[in-house]
């Protein structure tokens, strides 16, 4: 047969799909349910999944239990083996943000287990707390309360699902975190002597062990630079 095997299917398109990431739970999109069709997996268990593309899609993320979603509108994804027998998949694509910002998506998954690991990333943007507002309300607030602008240099968002088939992985939870590199900050600081202009920062913000954020700022001036580090824990524990 020089198509293959008779009955294969050799492509899976998806328009409208809807996902939805619920980190407080722990529900993850279990990516092998679309390959769930006669013939989509090669002979046995570990045959590999034909390409897949997902268009016209929308996705989902709860962070916290109580708090509205962030949604995302347009994804757009396309899933294929890394290599020929292979159940594990390289993911790519774009999606939009609640503010009209587009992400690209990279990562890989394993649907025979399911493992996913997921990037989301976006560079040069406006900070303002509008556009934050979206994200986290909570974030928003504060940066309306200290009069913050700048620039977002990168905004990286990462998705992990552990292998479900590892008796020592986590049953029930999902991951994430948010690096955020931020150029030319501006804001006026209670604890802070005198206004900042000008400056760089970074934070790191880590769903595990509760919720911890890390955080980085950095004031050049004239004579002397001001540097500044932090760590708050717990932020989503009871």
């Amino acid at each position: 047969n020089p198509l293959g095997e008779p009955g294969r299917v050799r492509e899976v398109r998806v328009r409208g799909l809807e996902l939805e990431i619920d980190l407080a739970a722990g529900r993850f999109p279990d990516l092998g349910q679309l390959f769930d069709v006669p013939g989509a997996f090669g002979e046995g268990p570990t045959g590999a999944p034909p390409p897949l593309e997902i268009l016209d899609s929308r996705l989902r993320l709860l962070v916290q239990a109580g708090v509205p979603p962030i949604e995302f509108r347009d994804v757009k994804l396309t899933v294929l083996p890394i290599e020929l027998g292979s159940t594990v998949v390289a993911l790519k694509g774009t999606m939009t943000g609640p503010n009209g910002e587009t992400f690209v998506v990279d990562g890989r998954a394993d649907v025979a287990k399911p493992e996913v690991r997921a990037m989301l990333r976006l560079t040069d943007r406006s900070l303002d707390p509008e556009s934050v507002m979206p994200y986290s309300r909570d974030a928003g607030d504060l940066l309306a309360e200290i009069d913050a602008s700048g620039r977002i240099e990168s905004f990286l968002v990462w998705l992990e699902y552990p292998d479900r088939t590892d008796p020592a992985a986590p049953r029930d939870e999902a991951f994430a975190g948010v690096r955020i590199d931020l150029t030319g900050v501006a804001c006026n600081v209670p604890a802070f002597p005198y206004p900042v202009r000008d400056a760089r920062a970074r934070l790191d913000a880590d769903m595990r062990a509760g919720g911890t954020v890390r955080f980085e700022f950095v004031q050049a001036g004239p004579v002397a630079t001001l540097k500044a580090t932090g760590e708050i824990g717990g932020l989503f524990e009871d």
